[in-house]
């Protein structure tokens, strides 16, 4: 039997007030119990407020103005009431909804008091939205939602403008979708592993979801890598020094650590897709990057990984993050790829022509990467990345020392036997970067998780300090580290703080962990980038909690920089933050402060 939408709009009411992970995934879990095999990829794309999975780029086009005349046209309101409505509920759901039950109770024979719509209908729907372009689209698209309103009762309405305007207000994040796909169909998490599995190799949870529910747990091992979806990116663990990288590794390779962009290349005859580490496709960006993966490759299906870096065209000089950031642009594409031109660093092979090359041995994963570009003269273009093979501690320093000078951030070393790991972080790749010698001054990447109202100047910018999370993996949490406001400009801080009250929610995301309360909660979405003085100790950030009822925090941070691609999940891991804490002091610690045992609220 066809699933309603309903049942979709209860279960996304129900989990909005929810504070609690465990009673999250059981009450999804119940949802996905009832889905039969033809409705879960689609149920599945639609609780994260999407259509299809992320690395495939579909647009609904509307803002919240068009959405408002939408509601207009469907429940015969005046758009000045509705603008006006707008700005008092502060939420385009609540908006629809209100309208949408004013409608219905003057219509008793309204659709949705008749026949429900299901599930597959409004998923159609809302894919037709997307595919209305060219000349008077904008008008098609506001008719056609308002026409799917005239068949929606008021909660689905609610539910249906939030997708549309992409704030659904509940953080359903991918391990948590995992989790109760298990529960649902074994009861427990055993299936958790496998499920993992065969998402980090297609990126694709409506895939993995039918698999599972047309095929039995056993289909999902024929899920396998396939030209076109992203792999989920290998990370690396941390090392302070080349002795311990020998020891853990022996005879490794090693090989410069960049600053760019991190970027995976899938060619399929004529076509290039570019994904960034968070599942962006930032094909469209890089022109140039296309047009030399097409002169240098010459096989038909390829799938490598490599970091993108402009360079200056006159001097052939490398340029730094804050530079490369500026060909992540939808404007004028050509004239930065003349201007900013690209290098490719070509560091990984994981499929090519029929061959999935993840489960290979480094070493020969290497020899067929070498095999497969054609090499080039100077910058521009693919070039595979420079490696020393050696277990010679001395040989790493002076490695290290060499990209150091070169403007790199630092090495990555890398096991000769050692397989792809996709979406992983284990000691098959190990990073050192110049900073791990000097007490806490690497860098953490944190997600937001709520705002506190500025004072003084800042209560103009409608922000002040932010209370920001890393992430939990083996619970699937958001622990606070710290709270930061300073590293942003006036103008910065106001852009994020218009979108951060587009996120706000009434209560605590359930996946967040905190003892701090700001003065809003919002949805764990945007990753900063922070600098600390050190790590501590504290009873105030439950981060890698111990029995003694202490966590770890950062003290004095301020941003560096936010980071678009990546997503809340790929957040430093508290197992990293623990890691960095035992690695304070190890190097020269002259003229630092002392640890401090404990940070107040104000740190």
């Amino acid at each position: 039997m066809p699933m309603p939408f309903s049942t979709l709009a209860e279960t996304l009411e129900a989990l909005e007030p929810i504070s609690g992970r465990t009673q999250m995934i059981s009450m999804l879990a119940e949802m996905l119990r009832q889905a039969e095999p033809d409705d879960i990829a689609e149920l599945l794309y639609l609780s994260q407020g999407r259509l299809l999975p992320d690395f495939i780029q579909k647009e609904f086009g509307m803002n919240e103005r068009l959405i408002y005349r939408s509601v207009t046209q469907a429940y015969g309101a005046t758009y000045d009431d509705v603008l006006a409505r707008s700005k008092q509920l502060g939420d385009a759901g609540l908006v629809a909804q209100e309208y949408a039950a004013k409608w219905e109770a003057d219509n008793p024979m309204a659709p949705a008091n008749i026949e429900p719509i299901t599930l597959q209908d409004v998923y159609s729907q809302l894919m037709k939205i997307t595919e209305t372009i060219g000349s008077g689209s904008q008008e098609g698209k506001v008719t056609q939602l308002a026409v799917l309103f005239r068949r929606l009762s008021p909660l689905e309405a609610k539910h249906v403008a939030r997708i549309v305007v992409g704030r659904l207000r509940v953080g359903v994040g991918d391990p948590t979708l995992l989790d109760a796909l298990s529960l649902a169909k074994a009861g427990d998490k055993s299936l958790r592993v496998a499920l993992q599995r065969a998402y980090n190799l297609s990126s694709d949870l409506g895939l993995v979801a039918h698999t599972l529910y047309t095929m039995g747990p056993e289909g999902l091992d024929d899920i396998h890598v396939k030209v076109g979806n992203p792999v989920r990116m290998a990370l690396a663990e941390r090392a302070d020094s080349a002795d311990e990288i020998v020891a853990r590794l022996g005879e490794c390779a090693i090989e410069p650590k960049y600053d760019g962009f991190r970027i995976q290349v899938h060619k399929d005859g004529e076509k290039v897709s570019m994904f960034s580490r968070g599942l962006e496709d930032m094909s469209g960006m890089f022109p140039d990057l296309v047009e030399a993966i097409h002169r240098q490759i010459s096989s038909a299906q390829v799938i490598l990984e490599g970091e993108a870096l402009a360079y200056d065209p006159s001097t052939g000089a490398i340029q730094p993050f804050q530079v490369t950031s500026q060909r992540r642009r939808v404007h004028n594409i050509a004239e930065m790829s003349e201007t900013l031109p690209i290098s490719l660093m070509a560091f990984d092979l994981l499929f090519i022509d029929g061959r999935d090359l993840t489960r290979s041995p480094y070493i020969e994963r290497r020899e067929e990467l070498y095999k497969a570009i054609a090499p080039r003269e100077g910058l521009g273009g693919l070039h595979p990345s420079p490696a020393l093979i050696t277990e010679d501690p001395e040989q790493i320093v002076l490695f290290y020392e060499d990209s150091l000078v070169e403007g790199y951030e630092g090495i990555v070393a890398k096991r000769l036997s050692g397989v792809y790991d996709a979406g992983k972080r284990g000691y098959n790749w190990i990073k050192m970067k110049r900073s791990y010698n000097m007490q806490m001054s690497d860098t953490v990447d944190c997600v937001i998780v709520g705002y506190s109202y500025g004072k003084g100047r800042r209560a103009s910018w409608g922000i002040g300090t932010m209370l920001v999370s890393v992430y939990d993996k083996a619970n699937d949490t958001f622990p606070t580290v710290t709270k930061v406001a300073s590293g942003l400009s006036e103008e910065a801080f106001q852009e994020l703080g218009r979108r951060l009250l587009a996120d706000k929610i009434d209560h605590k995301d359930p996946r967040v962990v905190s003892v701090l309360t700001p003065d809003f909660w919002v949805v764990p979405r945007y990753v900063l980038e922070l600098q600390a003085d050190e790590l501590t100790r504290s009873q105030m950030h439950p981060a890698g909690k111990t029995a003694d009822g202490a966590g770890y925090a950062l003290r004095f941070p301020r941003i560096v920089k936010e980071r678009p691609e990546r997503g809340p999940e790929d957040a430093t891991s508290v197992d990293e933050i623990i890691e960095l804490y035992n690695m304070q002091g190890k190097g020269d610690t002259r003229g630092k402060r002392k640890i401090v045992q404990d940070v107040s609220e104000d740190e």
